[in-house]
């Protein structure tokens, strides 16, 4: 469930999950639309990111919000942002009353998705089917690690990677054995073959299409369910096609804890968009 909180009540719901030890994550969206990750682990804030900033360079764009919709997830979060200050730093800066100065040397952070074509915007597709909106940050920072996308070895480390961000195991080997189809290149090629194109069947307008599938969801979640679903259009880049459609229909009934209404939503969901999914 989310809830509508001004900065200082986010701000004491960032020190209390601190306090209590625990593992959670802190997902939302600002009045100023964007959107909002804080992993907290063990008494630490290991990650924060709000809109395309990372770590302490997301603190300045989040003291500009004035309210914003958040949930919380007791769930471990296994992404760190690189260049945190300590919890005790990063819990003052964020303070309502915190000079904004603080803010004016804080580290350069990993910007948004990866930038490396095709490959990477699969593998975030992909991801984002089992992980849900983090899986640009975690595609990012994996093909970060291996200094790109640029060689098969690169490429097949990246997949062994981001399966390893899988809970669980049947989905993180169905993620690899998607990964390994969709991006293997065939022994001998000299160059990345241009990726063969089927054209969609045309998909209703976007804004048509989130909201069908925002008023299917609703029955299921109430009235969280805009934030929800925007949360996994957004995580796969828009409604643009069947293959955006139908990971974001898997998405949302990840987020149905009954597993027959679950299928019921799909279900539905399918039905009201057959034209396209076939």
């Amino acid at each position: 469930m989310s809830d509508r909180l001004d900065y200082q009540a986010f701000y004491d719901l960032v020190t209390d999950l601190v306090s209590k030890r625990g593992a959670h994550t802190i997902y939302g969206r600002t009045d100023n639309n964007h959107s909002v990750i804080v992993g907290v682990r063990d008494g630490e804030v290991v990650c924060i990111n709000c809109g395309a900033k990372r770590g302490m360079a997301a603190l300045p764009v989040l003291r500009e919000m004035s309210w914003g919709t958040f949930r919380v997830e007791d769930s471990a979060f296994s992404l760190r942002s690189t260049g945190l200050a300590p919890t005790a730093e990063v819990v003052a800066a964020l303070s309502p009353f915190a000079d904004l100065g603080t803010f004016a040397n804080a580290a350069p952070a990993v910007e948004g998705p990866p930038k490396a074509g095709r490959e990477a915007k699969l593998l975030c597709e992909l991801l984002s089917r089992y992980i849900g909106p983090v899986a640009p940050v975690v595609c990012a920072e994996q093909i970060a690690v291996v200094g790109g996308l640029g060689g098969q070895g690169q490429l097949e480390q990246v997949v062994a990677n981001l399966a390893g961000e899988i809970a669980d195991p049947k989905e993180a080997e169905e993620f690899r054995t998607l990964a390994v189809r969709e991006l293997t290149v065939p022994v001998g090629a000299t160059q990345t073959p241009a990726p063969v194109t089927v054209p969609d069947v045309e998909m209703p307008a976007p804004r048509e299409a989130a909201a069908a599938l925002c008023g299917l969801v609703t029955d299921y979640l109430g009235p969280v369910a805009p934030i929800v679903c925007e949360e996994k259009i957004a995580a796969v880049g828009g409604l643009v096609g069947r293959r955006q459609l139908e990971a974001v229909i898997q998405n949302l009934a990840l987020e149905i804890d009954e597993r027959t209404e679950a299928q019921q939503f799909i279900d539905r969901a399918r039905e009201r968009f057959r034209a396209v999914l076939g």
